[in-house]
């Protein structure tokens, strides 16, 4: 719980973070000398940090159809360790013929599920895309 509490604490310090960065390179957050110029602008300015916050947010996430995949994949290997691999319950003694067959077949469902994930994210992320063909 506190390892849970203290990364949700880094994630949400680093999001403000960046906001803040990307609104004062932008030249968003004003810094002039004059209170009545800084009052105006204020508002100007926090209506720009929620757009860069709401533009970093959807530049972070992939696309709804990666995100469908990830939920998919899991359910699919969730699936199969349960049908698949725990019903050949293994003996301490040895691992048998039916269970290394079984096992074979969840990773395979696991080999599926990943090639599924990553042509669906090659064909929409863009970013992903040039990534992996500078490789």
């Amino acid at each position: 719980l506190a390892n849970t509490i203290s990364m949700a604490q880094r994630s949400i310090y680093s999001i403000y973070f960046a906001t803040m960065f990307f609104s004062s390179e932008q030249g968003c957050i004003s810094n002039s000398q004059n209170n009545g110029q800084i009052a105006q602008t204020r508002g100007k300015d926090q209506k720009q940090v929620v757009q860069n916050l709401t533009r970093l947010l959807h530049n972070m996430l992939p696309h709804v159809s990666v995100l469908f995949c990830f939920v998919l994949s899991f359910c699919a290997t969730f699936l199969s360790r349960k049908h698949i691999l725990c019903q050949h319950v293994v003996s301490k003694d040895s691992i048998g013929r039916d269970w290394l067959i079984a096992a074979g077949k969840h990773v395979g469902v696991g080999v599926i599920s990943l090639g599924l994930t990553m042509s669906v994210a090659y064909r929409t992320e863009v970013k992903f895309r040039k990534t992996m063909l500078d490789l």
